[in-house]
């Protein structure tokens, strides 16, 4: 939390508009960052003014996204886009990443291994 923190306030510094999405991102790495980049999408589409209520429909049912995030970054967008001002999104947590049981395997097998961790 506390380097979520100091990078919202350099996000400020900066002169970006900001909004913290979460402070415990959990989940398949994969699921999270197509969460992200539909969030991505979702700020194109807003500040174009090129947005339906089912695609807020969509995004809020994403892991993560709820309808009031949906709201508080389409507010974040329709106030900052006019003027220039560029928006940070930010969030902090642990995603995981699947790993396919034969590559596991393969490594483990074939791993020659010195020195006390073994």
């Amino acid at each position: 939390m506390i380097a979520l923190s100091a990078a919202e306030r350099a996000a400020r510094q900066a002169g970006y508009a900001t909004l913290v999405l979460s402070c415990d991102v959990v989940g398949d790495a994969e699921i999270v960052g197509e969460t992200f980049a539909r969030l991505a999408d979702y700020i194109g589409r807003v500040s174009t003014d090129d947005v339906t209520d089912q695609a807020e429909a969509q995004l809020a049912g994403r892991p993560g996204v709820s309808e009031p995030t949906v709201r508080a970054l389409r507010k974040l967008v329709e106030d900052n886009s006019s003027v220039g001002r560029p928006i940070s999104l930010l969030a902090a947590g642990e995603t995981t990443v699947q790993v396919p049981r034969e590559l596991s395997l393969y490594v483990f097998t074939r791993h020659s291994c010195t020195g006390r961790y073994c």
